[in-house]
């Protein structure tokens, strides 16, 4: 709790007095509506993230899932264009506040300066290695809290032994707003502005790893209980301190230039209880802070590698710490330098990462969900076929007693362990309601993201750069990376091993041939064709490869081949996310156990089309791409594969 508590908590270094700048008096009322969407919306889709992906890969990868092909592909780098504005938005937010809690002023002449100086510290940490995260973050957060609890509890009891102070707020607020309903409506449109109280959940997801735990649903039933206790710990620290800033600070001091400008709270301890609280209050805040750019630099380090690699979408160096560091450092301190080390000005981009990193978990939830409800009607569907034909050839069962058919594959497996025969489950309306669930918190975060853009569009702007720069770094790093033979990890059935023994005899003469062939006379009439074209000798056997292509978006995908007989032909078939490169991977493999001689025919059509076809769907020019890929994996042509073409 404490290593997410870190970017979780450290908000309450800023988000009451900035609460409080943006509704007014409101502000209480606005924070209500903001705990019942953590509580309502953001607890229940985060501990569903959590069981889809209890690896801690967070919200993009369960939606990474649920969307395939180039638009999911498009749709991840928009989100992580997003994830990057949160993230870095964090480190600089957190260092301009620990500036202002160092200088107790937001406007100084010193304040880019030392923010400067706090995000370079930063990143030194990370380029020597950053360890002993959990222990940091422990005493940080407990010391952070407790001093929380001293200088809210003592602005509650203040207020208590003073109720006309509350009374004062309210008869003014009647003044102002006094329609009930209008004053509820009102502050229902003014929370997006305060909505920086929602972040922490993606890195709270993201630390499941770490949770102690006997297996994975130990440390799912830790998962949850961590997201929901802080989730409980901060709704009742933000609806605590909203109402103490609000009443008890004065509003020109919270103002731009004003001492309580970024550090409301830290104003009250200095005010109530006096300068060594208040300084005190004052270095944890920057400690922690400071650290929450750490957890931040961390995600960053952590999330970028973790996807844009698996795509094909990251240059060599993102694969190495330093490099990405340096690159976060000078982003950083470009963002700094453009918002003038303001904590102000930073928060609607802030705002903007977290709440469509909400917005992108409550969708995943909701496609996650729906999905499940129809996998469970589709298996029903099928007991029911099973029940009233168990003669059938194409049912099965498997070692658990499970219905398997053609359609009905392991991903479609009946979930709860039903013996086949006993007629489908009941799916009970729980399964029916959460669809509308997670769909109406979709629409809450949407509503919140949207608003908050359209009132402070300087996080899309922020957000757009991000997103603009990493679709364009990804398209040449996806281009220059086609021609490598990205399948590590090659399969074979016993039925293409027997196959590919068979045919040995000095070399492997292996035809590439489209998938989509399906007689006896196809493979007769190309057998002869290559072997006249090509000289082959009738007692040389061949084996005919033939690529699928499954989801050209994909990048590094294993290769499993099987092997059956058409005919007399021997034919290996596979299926990935490029013909030519896995036809090139297939050879080398084949190559490390003999000779191995590829043939091809020429591809009619344009060759600027096919290479195209080749960069967007997978395959296109496969004669010249894949003695391409062999030439830049083995410049020596004596220890590649052959590739002819006639």
């Amino acid at each position: 709790m404490c290593l997410s508590g870190v970017d979780y908590y450290s908000t309450l270094g800023y988000q009451p007095g900035i609460a409080v700048l943006a509704a007014g008096a409101l502000a209480p009322i606005a924070t209500v509506f903001l705990i019942l969407l953590t509580l309502l919306g953001a607890v229940p889709v985060y501990r569903h993230i959590a069981k889809e992906a209890p690896g801690g890969q967070g919200s993009i990868a369960v939606l990474a899932r649920q969307v395939s092909g180039w638009k999911g592909k498009l749709l991840i780098l928009v989100l992580l264009g997003f994830v990057c504005t949160d993230f870095i938005i964090t480190i600089t937010l957190s260092a301009a506040d620990a500036t202002a809690h160092l200088l107790h002023t937001s406007g100084g002449a010193w304040n880019m300066p030392v923010t400067f100086l706090l995000i370079l510290g930063l990143a030194a940490i990370f380029l020597r290695g950053f360890n002993e995260a959990i222990g940091i973050s422990f005493v940080l957060v407990t010391a952070y809290l407790l001093l929380n609890i001293v200088v809210v509890g003592n602005g509650v009891f203040h207020l208590a032994a003073d109720p006309s102070l509350v009374t004062d707020w309210w008869h003014n607020l009647r003044a102002v707003h006094p329609d009930p309903v209008g004053m509820v409506l009102i502050a229902a449109l003014v929370f997006p502005k305060i909505a920086l109280g929602l972040s922490g959940f993606e890195t709270g997801v993201s630390v499941i790893p770490q949770i102690e735990g006997k297996d994975k649903e130990a440390q799912l039933r830790g998962a949850k209980k961590l997201l929901t206790t802080s989730a409980a710990i901060m709704c009742v620290m933000l609806a605590a301190s909203s109402m103490v800033v609000t009443i008890m600070v004065p509003a020109a001091e919270l103002e731009a230039g004003g001492s309580a400008n970024g550090r409301a709270l830290a104003y009250l301890a200095h005010e109530q209880l006096g300068p060594v609280v208040g300084g005190l209050y004052d270095w944890v805040t920057v400690f922690i802070l400071w650290f929450a750019g750490a957890s931040a630099m961390a995600g960053l380090l952590n999330l970028i590698p973790k996807f844009l690699p698996k795509f094909g979408m990251a240059p060599a160096w993102v694969a190495r710490q330093r490099p990405l560091v340096l690159v976060v450092l000078a982003i950083a301190l470009v963002v700094t330098f453009l918002f003038k080390a303001n904590v102000d000005a930073q928060s609607g981009a802030y705002a903007t990462g977290v709440l469509v990193l909400l917005f992108s978990g409550a969708l995943a939830s909701t496609l996650a969900v729906y999905q499940s409800l129809q996998k469970r009607r589709k298996a029903n569907k099928l007991l029911a076929e099973t029940v009233e034909d168990t003669s059938s050839d194409r049912t099965l069962v498997d070692a658990d007693g499970l219905a398997i058919t053609e359609e009905f594959t392991a991903i479609d497996r009946v979930r709860a362990r039903h013996p086949v025969g006993q007629g489908p489950v009941a799916i009970r309306w729980r399964q029916y309601l959460m669809p509308v669930f997670f769909g109406l918190v979709t629409v809450a975060f949407a509503y919140t993201a949207v608003a908050n853009m359209i009132e402070r569009p300087e996080g899309l702007h922020v957000a757009s750069f991000f997103i603009v720069g990493i679709v364009v770094v990804s398209a040449i790093s996806r281009t220059s990376r086609s021609f490598e033979l990205r399948s590590f990890t090659i399969d074979y059935d016993t039925t293409a091993l027997k196959l590919i023994d068979a045919a040995r005899v000095g070399k492997l003469s292996i035809i590439a041939h489209r998938s989509d062939a399906t007689s006896v006379q196809d493979y007769e009439r190309k057998e002869h064709e290559m072997r006249r074209r090509h000289l082959i000798p009738e007692n040389q056997p061949i084996i005919f490869l033939e690529v699928g292509v499954r989801d050209a978006s994909e990048f590094l995908t294993p290769l499993s081949v099987t092997g059956c007989r058409v005919g007399d032909a021997s034919v290996l078939r596979t299926t990935a996310a490029s013909v030519p490169n896995a036809i090139a991977a297939i050879a080398v493999d084949l190559h490390h156990r003999s000779p191995v001689d590829l043939y091809f025919s020429w591809s009619p059509g344009s060759p600027v089309r096919d290479m195209l076809r080749f960069l967007t769907i997978g395959k296109g020019q496969n004669a010249v791409v894949v003695h391409e890929i062999l030439r830049r994996a083995y410049p020596d042509w004596q220890s590649r594969p052959h590739v002819h073409v006639g």
